[in-house]
């Protein structure tokens, strides 16, 4: 950095910019020389290019950064931003600035590897790479000043529950809580159910004790309870008083099975049918109340006692709708039997009975497929093997 009569005077170590508009404008530059760091307002800068700054003839006033102002190399650069393009999260590598006028004015952000190697000084490799931005206006902030600014797309609503999963499930605690406060509560709750239940209960503890009620009671309720193996105790029934009372109850009911039996796999939003009963009533009664995921279409015949007599799988119920044999699981069956006897078995689903032999849920194919791919959920940890509900 250059004085008007071209002595130096420090080196640029940042810029100013004020986020507020739709385009932000280079409102002062930071000289740093030594181990001294002033800021001066832009209408002090003469001349600016790749090369040098110069600065106006004459005193130059210092100022301090106003609140409403970031420093674009402090605040920006390495801060993570979801491409909702290209449905990942990336860094920032490098800050794009444009001069219409006067002024420069933050363009966009280059993300990739081309701005990394820049910056370590292999420029000519870096040309190898092709150029990848995020223009500003499909930016805002997630973060306040004071901290790494963490940034995100303001079009979130692009992403289904399954992108929005592996989103929240990569980035910090606090931008993924920024994140799902961000969207609408039933894309929240599809996107927290789809992540690994440590991103579920990191979400739940992080959240407001009544948004976080609200999102449990929108989750299924095995996906719900699943992330709640992972909030502490001490908040856990806080939590739960705080929801509706019948989806509490169920939630209760399923967490008092350890995580790695079919009591903790299981799903407690059944169909079931009495013995006999026409084909018709029971796909009426299936239509007009449909289950959460389709190998729950299975519907349990159950006699007087609730004890399951057969299974009619949704093929079946296409045409007669005849029950047909099914192993039956304890709530204490251990995981690895569950998934042996899907392995051996074509079902879709199988009931779940107490000690006395009553239905009080059912696996199905989608919890053992979880279960099998656990390591591939966003938010697993490295090399982390079949613990999906809770288990060491």
């Amino acid at each position: 950095m250059l004085d008007a009569g071209g002595s130096t005077v420090g080196r640029l170590g940042d810029l100013a910019a004020d986020p507020t508009g739709a385009t932000p404008v280079v409102t002062a530059l930071q000289v740093r020389r030594r181990r001294r760091a002033r800021l001066l307002p832009w209408e002090s800068v003469s001349a600016f290019d790749g090369e040098a700054v110069q600065l106006r003839d004459g005193p130059v006033p210092e100022r301090a950064l106003a609140d409403t102002e970031l420093l674009l190399r402090r605040d920006v650069l390495d801060a993570q931003i979801v491409d909702v393009a290209g449905r990942r999260v990336v860094r920032v590598g490098d800050v794009d600035l444009a001069c219409p006028g006067a002024v420069p004015a933050v363009a966009a952000v280059e993300v990739g590897t081309r701005p990394v190697l820049r910056r370590l000084g292999l420029r000519r490799i870096a040309r190898r790479f092709r150029p990848e931005s995020v223009a500003w206006q499909d930016l805002h902030l997630a973060a306040g000043r004071g901290h790494r600014i963490e940034l995100r797309t303001g079009r979130l609503e692009r992403l289904g529950p399954a992108a929005l999963a592996q989103v929240i499930g990569r980035v910090p605690p606090a931008p993924a809580l920024e994140i799902v406060r961000s969207v609408a509560p039933e894309v929240a709750a599809r996107s927290v159910a789809t992540a690994h239940p440590r991103v579920g209960g990191r979400i739940l503890r992080g959240l407001e004790p009544r948004r976080a009620a609200r999102l449990l009671e929108k989750m299924p309720a095995d996906d719900a309870a699943a992330a709640l193996r992972h909030v502490d105790s001490a908040a856990l029934d806080p939590l739960l008083d705080a929801v509706e009372t019948d989806h509490a109850q169920r939630l209760r009911r399923l967490l008092e099975h350890p995580a790695d039996t079919a009591g903790g796999l299981m799903s407690i939003d059944v169909r079931t049918a009495a013995p006999g009963e026409p084909a018709d009533a029971i796909r009426a009664r299936l239509a007009a109340d449909p289950p959460p995921v389709p190998a729950l279409a299975t519907v349990f015949v159950l006699d007087d006692e609730r004890r399951p007599l057969g299974a009619i799988s949704p093929t079946a119920l296409l045409g007669r709708a005849e029950p047909a044999a099914v192993p039956v699981l304890n709530a204490d069956t251990s995981v690895d039997e569950v998934i042996d006897l899907f392995a051996l078995h074509d079902v879709l689903a199988l009931p779940v009975v107490d000690v006395d032999g009553r239905l009080v849920g059912a696996v199905a194919m989608d919890d053992v497929l979880e279960e099998l791919v656990a390591e591939r959920l966003p938010g697993r940890r490295p090399r982390y093997r079949r613990a999906l509900r809770g288990r060491r």
